[in-house]
């Protein structure tokens, strides 16, 4: 039971461990800032290059390649508000692939009432320094052209707000195990989480071993026709009990009326099955001399002595009580 008493000890000190890390990344969260940039949908006005020779576009009388609409949501993830106060640098979308930006606007603002003022600088769109509380989002739909044969993309993401270390981009093959959707303290739960199971496992093998070596027990009596001749008493495992006479210490039973000293010894096997050695007595059992036998609860056997003297149908009982705490005395149990 000492092993188990310390591989318990050690699940509730893991568990401890989950706790206290689960209680501080809470409190983490509640005064985390984070502000992510998520493209949302692309479209061009071409989409093919099996286009007719003669259809031409052009923007502003000057015929262009292609149009694309962009649309990026600029999202408040984290769980307190970033204020006008808290930009030291406006946040500047950057783009590539692109020879001249449209128009920048602001669509499907949450709440409805957010405004943000956007300005075209070079191939860069500035966003004004709103307050967005967490969870407000505002996408930015962005018209371009594009340089010849090239995709417009983010290149970068600038701008510097207090208590954020970087704006964080989103592209639609964003990869849902990246690090922004698997932060630090929920990696390290699965890793405790894991560690737990394997303690589990390494205890349930323990259990069980320490199960299959202990010793069964089981409480029994001696009884002769209608005559008790002991007590109940608890037998473990490969402990034997005499039948003799004389000193009867160790839980000895009394040979009676057979002249000898030991008579023949009991042993108990386990599984309600028991093993009677013939000793100083002559051993009958199913009407024949046997030097020992195997035998279960409530199988008579006989013992006679030199002189003819017999006591006759021995049998070792619970007295209809089963009271083996291992479950040795079952078919299907562990011993």
């Amino acid at each position: 039971m000492k092993h188990v008493w310390t591989i318990i000890g050690t699940l509730a000190a893991v568990a401890s461990v989950v706790v206290a890390l689960y209680i501080y990344s809470d409190q983490q969260e509640k005064t985390k800032k984070s502000l992510d940039v998520e493209e949302q949908y692309e479209s061009e006005l071409l989409r093919t290059k099996d286009i007719p020779k003669k259809l031409q576009i052009s923007y502003d009388g000057e015929p262009i390649d292609n149009f694309v609409i962009l649309g990026l949501r600029v999202h408040n993830r984290g769980s307190v508000p970033i204020e006008p106060k808290d930009y030291a640098e406006p946040i500047l979308i950057t783009l590539k692939g692109i020879k001249k930006i449209i128009s920048a606007e602001i669509k499907n603002a949450d709440p409805s009432g957010l405004d943000v003022d956007t300005q075209i600088v070079n191939n860069s769109i500035e966003l004004e320094k709103e307050l967005l509380n967490p969870t407000d989002s505002y996408i930015i739909e962005i018209g371009a052209i594009p340089e010849q044969n090239e995709k417009i993309e983010v290149d970068k993401i600038g701008g510097r707000i207090s208590g954020i270390k970087e704006i964080r981009y989103r592209s639609r093959q964003f990869d849902v195990d990246d690090e922004y959707s698997r932060p630090w303290w929920f990696r390290l739960v699965y890793l405790v989480l894991l560690i737990q199971i394997i303690l589990i496992l390494f205890a349930f093998i323990r259990i069980r071993g320490i199960r299959k070596r202990q010793v069964p027990e089981i409480r029994v009596m001696l009884v002769a026709g209608s005559k008790e001749l002991s007590e109940k008493q608890t037998l473990r495992k490969h402990q034997k009990i005499a039948i003799a006479n004389g000193d009867l210490a160790g839980g000895a039973v009394p040979a009676e009326g057979l002249e000898v000293k030991q008579a023949a010894s009991i042993t108990y096997l386990g599984r309600k099955r028991f093993r009677v050695s013939a000793d100083e007595a002559t051993l009958i059992y199913d009407s024949a001399e046997k030097p020992s036998i195997e035998i279960g609860l409530d199988e008579p056997f006989d013992l006679k002595d030199d002189s003819g003297h017999k006591l006759g149908g021995i049998m070792i009982s619970t007295s209809g009580v089963q009271d083996d705490p291992f479950g040795a005395g079952s078919d299907d149990g562990p011993f």
